[in-house]
């Protein structure tokens, strides 16, 4: 499934044609998927203007996507069902960019696993670029350049790492248009940060795109914060359960001691609700009705200690 900000676009197409269990959630289905296959969704969406008097979107504007992957069967990877893309609005000036798609930032507990990256690239020249290269040189002190993999993109390409940490996507031939409508492509890969990294270290990166034997084009930094959403305390309460998760409008909370308070905080550490509670209860039940559908961390306080979870909204 992909969860979508309605109020801010609408679908014009997909391919395969997707169907649409709610209003901001596209849905496909596939079966009989084999080791190492892959599946390609394309969806295009109509987005609103700046000029728009009902929620306009400007330069700079971030919209969430979230894919999460349901499987019927036993999965040796769970932690890798559920992909959260920031997408920054951009304008007309600036077709080649970078984009880390876990956002700007990332907590703590995933350091030293994979980000994803997505290089843009558009021809606006006056001529077919016939070879693109992108390159990209991996740092080292941030990076383990050796589990970085290539997960696919626009037009065909091979990939070749040399002095060390140079990564180059050597499209040969492609002959690309420069007319607007087919003028654009894209690589995505992933990597493993450095488990090393600690809370408060960034890791950022840059790529070159050269188009032909012209100069080459280079992107924005991607730059990403390790950053906890709140502290945890030292003491753990490890009977606190967070149900369902994935959730829809509602949570409840359930421990064997005393439940105190609760936090919940969006990807980018902001507090959206807080509340503490009064008697002597084990159980609680949370309305989630005023959070859009994303990634979010909640915080929950017994009398004994604490624990954060995880919650994914739907």
């Amino acid at each position: 499934t992909l969860d979508f900000e309605e109020d801010f676009m609408n679908l014009l197409s997909s391919t395969p044609t997707a169907a649409t269990p709610a209003t901001n959630q596209l849905s496909w289905s596939v079966s009989n998927l084999q080791p190492f296959q892959m599946e390609e969704f394309l969806f295009t969406m109509t987005m609103n203007t700046p000029i728009q008097t009902t929620n306009p979107l400007n330069d700079g504007d971030v919209l969430t996507f979230t894919g999460v992957v349901i499987g019927t069967g036993t999965d040796a990877m769970p932690a890798d069902n559920t992909m959260v893309f920031d997408q920054t609005v951009v304008n007309s000036y600036d077709p080649n960019d970078k984009t880390c798609l876990e956002g700007k930032t990332i907590d703590p507990a995933d350091v030293g696993e994979y980000v994803h990256y997505m290089i843009r690239f558009e021809n606006t020249g006056t001529a077919s670029a016939v070879n693109i290269v992108v390159k990209d040189e991996i740092d080292l002190a941030q990076f383990d350049i050796t589990t970085l993999i290539p997960l696919g993109g626009s037009h065909d390409y091979y990939t070749r790492v040399r002095d060390t940490n140079v990564v180059e996507f050597i499209h040969e031939n492609i002959n690309l248009d420069f007319n607007d409508a087919t003028n654009d492509g894209y690589v995505l890969f992933k990597i493993k940060t450095l488990s090393t990294l600690v809370t408060g270290d960034t890791f950022d990166n840059t790529a070159d795109i050269f188009f032909d034997f012209n100069a080459p084009i280079v992107t924005n930094t991607e730059v990403v914060t390790i950053m906890t959403p709140l502290s945890i305390s030292e003491t753990t309460d490890t009977s606190i359960k967070v149900y369902p998760n994935p959730a829809t409008s509602f949570m409840n909370l359930t421990a064997a001691n005393r439940l105190e308070s609760f936090t919940i905080v969006d990807i980018n550490g902001r507090m959206l609700s807080q509340n503490n509670f009064t008697g002597n209860g084990t159980e609680q039940r949370i309305s989630l009705e005023n959070l859009s559908a994303g990634i979010y961390f909640v915080t929950i306080q017994s009398e004994v200690g604490q624990k954060v979870e995880k919650l994914i909204v739907k």
